[in-house]
């Protein structure tokens, strides 16, 4: 969805808001956390797990980088911690 249709969805006009763009990166990040949010609300349990283990995935293909982490030698090992343990739930 563009910004444009995120605006409208929102009851803003984007020709006002246009030039506010933290306010439109706001409303982004609304939008797809609403969205994602519903879908993972439909989920069943089972493939609520999967998703966790894809998010977890990711996470840990970024890797040891302080720029995405605080403490990245801590949390990168945590992370794949929590990924060996959900791997043994089936």
């Amino acid at each position: 969805m563009t910004t444009r249709e995120i605006c409208q969805y929102y009851g803003q006009q984007y020709d006002n808001v246009k030039h506010m763009t933290n306010y439109l990166k706001s409303l982004q990040e609304r939008y797809y956390n609403e969205k994602v949010n519903q879908y993972v609300e439909l989920m069943k349990p089972n493939d609520k797990l999967y998703h966790v283990r894809d998010l977890l995935k990711e996470l840990i293909d970024i890797g040891a980088d302080y720029g995405s982490f605080e403490s990245a030698k801590i949390t990168h090992k945590n992370l794949k911690k929590a990924l060996k343990l959900l791997e043994g739930l089936r």
